[in-house]
């Protein structure tokens, strides 16, 4: 059996890698992967195998059931690596929260990131690895509950943060994206301070 690895950047205007398992025989998808840990499982691949521009956007290698049962252990073992790296577990015990795979996994992409997600792409990564919709809202309302990330609406865009303490923020609005204040290297042509009060965490915009 033939399996190809893909990685897309940009999945789907999400600014974020996702990598694609899939049965090339059968044009079945066995798994997806999204966000740096996307990234790093195919950087691993490739030294490997042999890489393959697919696309403008998409890297693709071939490899074969051997090398695709590898590499299923390895990821799990890399995953396993990063929970214990971004202490996940422990934090969400420290919280008293139930230790499930939404909750987890969630969390994890979150301090992975550098990005601070949309809702939309927190759907884009719900959709490749959960079952049900309805679990991801139910842990993404028990982390924010639990202050272990924190939800930041402005205009009507609403973006998840994963340092919950009160902190500025520049708004991008040509592109639509929040960045910390203390992390911009360039200017914005029209950019927007969000302060947060340390006593109420309410938002206030200003030109």
């Amino acid at each position: 059996m033939i399996w190809k690895l893909s990685l897309t950047h940009n999945h789907q205007q999400s600014n974020e890698y996702c990598l694609t398992m899939t049965h090339l025989k059968r044009n079945c998808q066995l798994r997806q992967w999204f966000g740096p840990i996307a990234q790093q499982l195919f950087k691993q691949a490739s030294y490997k195998h042999n890489i393959i521009a697919s696309a403008q956007n998409q890297l693709s290698m071939i490899i074969d059931k051997q090398s695709a049962q590898h590499f299923l252990i390895e990821a799990s073992f890399f995953h396993q690596k990063c929970v214990q790296l971004y202490h996940i577990n422990q934090d969400l015990k420290a919280n008293c929260l139930e230790l499930t795979q939404e909750i987890s996994e969630l969390l994890l992409y979150l301090r992975m990131t550098d990005q601070h997600p949309t809702h939309e792409n927190l759907n884009l990564f719900a959709d490749c690895h959960m079952h049900c919709h309805l679990d991801f809202e139910k842990a993404l309302k028990a982390l924010i509950e639990a202050n272990l990330i924190q939800k930041i609406e402005i205009l009507h865009c609403i973006f998840y943060d994963k340092n919950p303490r009160p902190h500025d923020h520049i708004f991008d609005h040509q592109n639509m994206t929040l960045i910390d204040c203390d992390s911009i290297d360039s200017q914005f042509d029209d950019p927007k301070l969000i302060t947060h009060s340390a006593n109420t965490k309410v938002i206030n915009t200003y030109h």
